[in-house]
């Protein structure tokens, strides 16, 4: 019986090393992500954010007019 468990533990043990190892790995690429995030402006952060905002008035306006183009046809 012990025999048996042995690689199947074996390969439980690598994959959780395994599953460590990319954990690490993505943990550091978002701490670089996050770092040079950090290095914009806050004038360009704001530029995004408004750009961000007139996109959603933009999606907003088409949704609507979607919406009463629907309510003709019927």
């Amino acid at each position: 019986m012990q025999k048996q468990l042995k690689p199947q533990q074996q390969m439980i043990t690598w994959l959780l090393s395994l599953i460590q190892m990319i954990y690490i790995i993505v943990h550091v690429l978002l701490k670089m992500v996050q770092m040079s995030l950090m290095e914009i402006h806050l004038k360009d952060t704001n530029m995004i954010y408004l750009e961000a905002l007139h996109l959603t008035t933009v999606l907003q306006e088409i949704q609507q007019d979607m919406h009463q183009c629907h309510m003709l046809n019927m």
